[in-house]
């Protein structure tokens, strides 16, 4: 193969991926093994990996294969990523990989039945002809810090022989070496995500996909216009349903659509069945087959019924409705900006549980101020935009009182501050994304961490460029990893690929 001039966009990205977790020995096995496996290779599909999957691999020769058929697909210039998650040993300062079938070892046999580490490097990185550019960089991550019991022999009895952590390695040029010694955590949580997320970036000029088009910029009232976007949402089929708040509708973009199409609502603020006051957030109800409205200026929730004859019900009344959102039960929560609560309903016929709030307008952890945009998680936790508080509230399921996830340390345009958060989107690792509407910014705030990352927007001005924002609202993240944003005083959404070159 001749040598090329590959640029950094041409660089293939390929990783595999062992998980050992399934071991013969009982008391050696790894619960969440596999986890970590596959949430890693759901991370790398994001940043455009070809990931190769393997789990519980038997023996020696096993692994060896996989990596034999893995590294004879490489070629020059390619971004290499090994990651094993499962046992390993030292002995005499080489480190070795244990397979599955680990009932014959013992210190005996631990040489001739484990797989040393450095076989597989040198085959991820020599695979190549000796005349052709090897990759051009290979990330290698061992992820080997659980105790593991061998059996001693000498005694007769199972007993952890506490090894030494693994040697330190000579990393070739253009390798990367990582380790982590941490028991029990996932992927996650764990050192590699971190930095992978870490990589993980979007292009800094935004799609406007509704509305604000360069033909038709600036509010509108026809259907390929919008006037002050706030809420945003998915249905089941990934279109996008918006509140198109001043001109009191709810439309709906089907992928690749150019024009919306009315769900309900006349272009002008009326009280009656058919019509809306500044809706601020709707939502599909797949339970219901019915969409649920926050009708924030008619003082009301409404359900919307779309069948043979499409009609309304009125099923809150003398509610200040701003945000909206659904667990994976079909329970919905509502957030009231007048009673500084949230509530969930599993049947509108009754009043609610309150769930976050009420306690008045104040800054305790047990209290909101003016709460409007809401996201759920997959453990019923409710994060919820304390927008007047500027921050962001995290109430576990049952909780009195909430804690600060985002924010809390006064109005201002730092990155451990906020100013009049909105829309929010959780990921699969359980990073936070914040709409910073008076910073005309997106924020992303990793697990655990109270510091952002500006991802979108970094003026603290409005702007009406591709790459700016001017008071974002509405906030969704596709299976993609794209980005959405209700760019509200640009009359559009924009949408924000993810970057994987």
């Amino acid at each position: 193969m001749a040598a090329t001039d590959a640029s950094v966009t041409q660089r293939r990205k390929l990783a595999l991926i062992i998980s050992n977790g399934n071991y013969k020995r009982k008391k050696n096995r790894i619960d969440d093994s596999m986890m970590n496996g596959r949430e890693l290779m759901d991370l790398l599909n994001t940043i455009g990996f070809e990931v190769t999957l393997k789990e519980n691999l038997s023996t020696s020769t096993d692994i060896m294969v996989e990596v034999k058929n893995f590294a004879e697909k490489l070629k020059e210039n390619d971004i290499v990523l090994f990651y094993y998650c499962g046992h390993g040993w030292q002995v005499d300062q080489q480190n070795y990989l244990i397979p599955t079938d680990d009932t014959r070892l013992d210190m005996n046999t631990i040489l001739s039945l484990g797989v040393p580490v450095n076989r597989i490097l040198t085959r991820l990185v020599n695979e190549i002809g000796a005349d052709e550019t090897p990759p051009h960089l290979v990330i290698f991550i061992l992820d080997c810090g659980r105790p593991y019991r061998l059996e001693n022999r000498e005694r007769s009895i199972d007993q952890i022989v506490q090894p030494q952590d693994f040697h330190d390695m000579d990393a070739p040029r253009g390798v990367l070496i990582l380790f982590t010694r941490e028991p029990n955590r996932t992927i996650g949580n764990n050192l590699f995500a971190e930095r992978l997320l870490g990589m993980r970036k979007w292009k800094s000029k935004g799609r406007t996909i509704a509305g604000g088009a360069e033909d038709c910029s600036g509010p509108g009232s026809a259907l390929n216009r919008l006037n002050c976007p706030r809420g945003l949402t998915f249905t089941p089929k990934q279109a996008i349903i918006i509140a198109d708040t001043s001109n009191h509708r709810i439309l709906k973009y089907n992928p690749n659509d150019i024009v919306g199409q009315r769900i309900v609502g006349q272009n002008i603020p009326a009280h009656h069945d058919r019509a809306l006051c500044a809706p601020t957030n709707a939502i599909f109800h797949e339970q219901l087959k019915s969409y649920i409205i926050c009708d924030y200026q008619n003082r009301r929730v409404l359900q919307w019924i779309r069948k043979r004859h499409a009609r309304s019900k009125v099923l809150i009344e003398n509610i200040a409705c701003y945000g909206i959102a659904i667990d994976h039960e079909g329970h919905v929560y509502i957030s009231d900006t007048e009673k500084h609560e949230v509530r969930r309903y599993s049947d509108f016929s009754k009043r609610g549980v309150r769930v976050a709030g009420g306690d008045g307008p104040e800054d305790s952890l047990h209290q909101l101020n003016h709460p409007t945009y809401l996201c759920v998680d997959s453990e019923k936790s409710v994060y919820i935009s304390d927008s007047w508080n500027n921050r962001v509230m995290k109430w576990k399921k049952g909780a009195r009182s909430g804690i600060v996830v985002a924010g809390g340390n006064g109005r201002g345009d730092s990155c451990t501050q906020l100013d009049y958060p909105t829309g929010l989107a959780i990921d699969q690792w359980c990073n936070l994304y914040v709409a910073d509407h008076w910073n005309h910014r997106i924020m992303r705030f990793r697990d655990g961490a109270l510091t952002g990352d500006i991802i979108i927007g970094n003026k603290h001005l409005p702007r009406d460029d591709p790459r700016q924002l001017n008071g974002p609202e509405g906030l969704l993240i596709d299976n993609d990893g794209n980005i959405y944003v209700a760019d509200t005083y640009n009359h559009r959404v924009q949408r924000f690929d993810i970057k994987i070159d």
